[in-house]
């Protein structure tokens, strides 16, 4: 992980601790910035004010609050945040359910390639193409 205080982070949030690990690592290698993990929305909420975040991924469906009831309380904390919806289930919104400003940049279904997802993060926050580590073309699937 990078320790540059300056430097924007990832963070992500769902309940597989297995899918969370190796989330992190591809991309804090591919993109060579921070990511912190969670299991539980609560405890990234309550690591929220001294985080970095300039991203956002979160799992739909969580034991605790589903994916967009975490969003909207990151939401309150850091309000332009960008985010990425993942699934392991298959998830259908009506056009109602997003505010304009609140909708998810994407929403990913499980299993997706870590590249497809980084490269959402690139695509939604360019900040974060900037500092690749090195190329990466592992089609490794999370």
């Amino acid at each position: 992980m990078n320790s540059n205080p300056a430097r924007k982070a990832i963070l992500i949030v769902d309940d597989e601790k297995a899918y969370l690990d190796l989330m992190a690592d591809m991309l804090t290698e591919y993109l060579g910035c921070p990511v912190f993990t969670f299991l539980h929305p609560e405890k990234a909420l309550a690591a929220l004010p001294n985080l970095n975040i300039g991203f956002v991924v979160t799992d739909y469906h969580m034991p605790q609050v589903n994916g967009l009831d975490f969003m909207r309380k990151v939401r309150s904390l850091v309000p332009d945040v960008p985010f990425v919806l993942i699934s392991g289930n298959a998830i259908q919104f009506a056009d109602r359910e997003f505010a304009e400003d609140f909708a998810p940049r994407a929403i990913l279904e499980k299993p997706f390639s870590w590249r497809r997802l980084a490269d959402e993060i690139v695509l939604n926050a360019p900040e974060f193409g900037a500092a690749r580590a090195r190329p990466a073309g592992d089609p490794t699937t999370v």
